[in-house]
């Protein structure tokens, strides 16, 4: 038999109609059973409710009576099984620690017990051991381990997806006021990082490495005073 008690919050209630609506005075109070052997769900003064739930024993309306052989049975709130284990939470945290998951970054932050430093869960620095890694879910969490913060990942600061991005469009621009004619070690000498992590910035930004972005310019100068030669 399907319990009733939770009738009212269930999604059964617009999810199937009625089979009849009628008035009949009850000759057995309280018992939710009407003499078609139907399920019952009661108007009373407080809402809709089922005699077990609310304890109203002056019924004087049947409602609404329902065939409960093609009721399904409740589920459980949906909530119950909504929020992860502490262990399980754990292993997905410390999956993305392993892949230096930039999505990560703000929704948690980790800290090494045997380096005494916290970071960002995109940290380029070598792994701990999973015994040694505590994460947190703010940084003032992190902070009050009393821990220094990283010197790579800087979770203090910018984060290195909004780093990484700075850093082209400083290049962008001195390509821009060179016209194009910087070289690529000429470039990655001025933003003060080497030429293979300029490249790698700018791949993982633009998708076009320096050079090619440095002919794009160029070229654009170069169609500009063409036209105004023509004018």
């Amino acid at each position: 038999m399907v319990d009733r008690a939770h009738e009212p919050h269930s999604p059964i209630l617009s999810e199937h109609s009625a089979i009849s609506r009628r008035r009949s005075q009850s000759k057995a109070p309280g018992r939710g059973r009407c003499s078609m052997g139907a399920a019952v769900i009661f108007r009373t003064d407080e809402g809709v409710s089922s005699p077990a739930a609310s304890g109203f024993r002056g019924v004087s309306e049947c409602w609404m009576m329902y065939d409960c052989s093609f009721l399904p049975p409740l589920s459980p709130p949906s909530c119950a099984t909504s929020l992860p284990s502490p262990a399980a939470l754990f292993d997905r945290r410390l999956a993305q620690r392993r892949a230096r998951d930039e999505r990560a970054d703000g929704a948690f932050w980790c800290s090494v017990v045997t380096t005494g430093v916290y970071c960002r869960p995109s940290c380029p620095s070598r792994h701990a051991r999973p015994a040694h890694i505590r994460f947190h879910d703010t940084l003032d969490a992190a902070r009050r381990t009393g821990f220094r913060p990283c010197k790579r990942c800087q979770p203090e600061g910018l984060g290195l997806a909004d780093r990484r991005r700075l850093l082209v469009e400083r290049a962008y621009k001195a390509l821009e006021q060179s016209q194009g004619r910087l070289t690529a070690q000429d470039l990655a000498r001025s933003m003060g990082v080497s030429p293979s992590h300029l490249y790698r910035m700018f791949q993982q930004v633009l998708q076009q490495p320096p050079g090619a972005v440095a002919r794009t310019i160029a070229d654009r100068f170069a169609s500009a005073k063409a036209r105004q030669h023509d004018d």
